[in-house]
Formats: structure tokens, C-alpha cells, sequence
């Protein structure tokens, strides 16, 4: 795998887990456990999956290790498992929409990251 690929992935997994367990710890201070709870596991599952992505795209267009049927294939399980993994929260509202802001969160957690990234290069 490329190190730049390498380095956004570890940058990406580390800017979310300090994010999001401090929004994770300030929901546990403010004694919303399931929302606490739902939160930081669509964080977590979401981290999996970009970096799962990654990896794939990284053998699809460098190493070209992997057919473009199989990257299908495994979208698909990606979005069924964070489906599934929903259904955990499916008795309480505002666990569900804890775990859809933790998936969300990430997409803001990758524009701070490049914010940061690119002042960092001026």
C-alpha cells in the first residue's frame, strides 16, 4: 500500500477517535448512555468501513488484485452491515439517531482533517 494512503487512513482513524470520544465522553458527562452508546459505535463502524474502502481501492487501482465485481459485492456488505447494525437502536430514537450522527460525524471529521492538513502546507 502506498504510505500516502497509509498516512490519510491512520490520519482519518485518529482525528475520528479523538473527536468522536470526546463528543462520546461530554454525551456519558451529560448521562445520555445510549446515546453515549449508539454514537460511538456508528463511529467505530464507520471507521472500519472507510478504511476497509480504502484498502480495496488500493488494490483495485495500484496493485489491480481485485475484480471491480468484488468491490460490488463488498459495498454492499458494507451498507448491509451498518443497516443491520442499526437495528440495535431500533427501540429507542435518539439512540437510531445518535448512531446515523456518529456515521455522519466522520464526514466531518474528514474535512477537519484536511483543513488541518492544508494549513498546515501554506
Amino acid at each position: 500500500m502506498k504510505s500516502s494512503l497509509k498516512k490519510l487512513l491512520y490520519d482519518m482513524f485518529k482525528t475520528n477517535l479523538l473527536l468522536g470520544s470526546s463528543i462520546t465522553l461530554l454525551l456519558l458527562l451529560m448521562r445520555c448512555f445510549y446515546a453515549a452508546g449508539g454514537f460511538f459505535s456508528g463511529l467505530i463502524l464507520y471507521n472500519i468501513s472507510f478504511t476497509l474502502k480504502g484498502y480495496m481501492l488500493d488494490r483495485l487501482l495500484v496493485k489491480k488484485a481485485i475484480s471491480r465485481s468484488s468491490i460490488v459485492i463488498i459495498d454492499i456488505g458494507r451498507i448491509l452491515m451498518i443497516a443491520l447494525f442499526s437495528l440495535f437502536f431500533k427501540d429507542s430514537f435518539a439512540g437510531l439517531l445518535s448512531y446515523c450522527l456518529g456515521i455522519s460525524f466522520n464526514y466531518f471529521s474528514i474535512g477537519f482533517a484536511f483543513l488541518r492538513d492544508e494549513r498546515g502546507s501554506e
